[in-house]
């Protein structure tokens, strides 16, 4: 799921237990290279579907450290990856 506008100093542990500790599988945090700060954005892997859907659910536009979420679902890189290449007649591995 990809969770957008948050606050720059939003933390992976912050996002990890806003949706659970226990549902979620992992965290990718955007961090701005040049300052080392969140980006504003992260990327939330649950080990359930069911409870991915519950969080869409419950966090759109949910306020977090003052800040209204955006959630979305995400594509799997490798979906987006042949997506990219499908134009073109091939496929990137």
């Amino acid at each position: 799921m990809f969770v957008g506008n948050l606050a720059f100093n939003v933390k992976e542990s912050n996002v990890r237990e806003l949706f659970g500790e226990g549902k979620v599988k992992n965290v990718k945090l955007g961090v701005n290279r040049k300052t080392g700060h969140g980006d504003g954005y992260a990327f939330v892997r649950f080990h359930d579907r069911k409870d991915a859907e519950d969080a869409f659910k419950k966090y759109a536009g949910y306020e977090f450290f003052n800040r209204n979420l955006r959630v979305d679902w995400d594509v799997d890189f490798e979906k987006k990856q042949q997506s990219r290449a499908e134009p073109y007649g091939f496929v990137c591995l």
